[in-house]
């Protein structure tokens, strides 16, 4: 998946990837860092908000 590194990230899109990652069982050290790094997670921002499935 194509990711535009410039694309602005909100409080809201952060929540959505924080719900999905738990669902999905990413482990709390890996929400974590994708909260404190958003922009460096935009993939699965992008991948919570469609209702996709974590790349295996």
């Amino acid at each position: 998946m194509d990711v535009d590194p410039t694309s602005e990230i909100s409080y809201d899109d952060v929540i959505v990837m924080t719900r999905w990652m738990a669902s999905e069982g990413f482990t709390p050290d890996e929400i974590a860092y994708a909260v404190e790094k958003p922009h460096k997670h935009l993939d699965y921002v992008h991948r919570a908000a469609a209702g996709l499935a974590p790349e295996q």
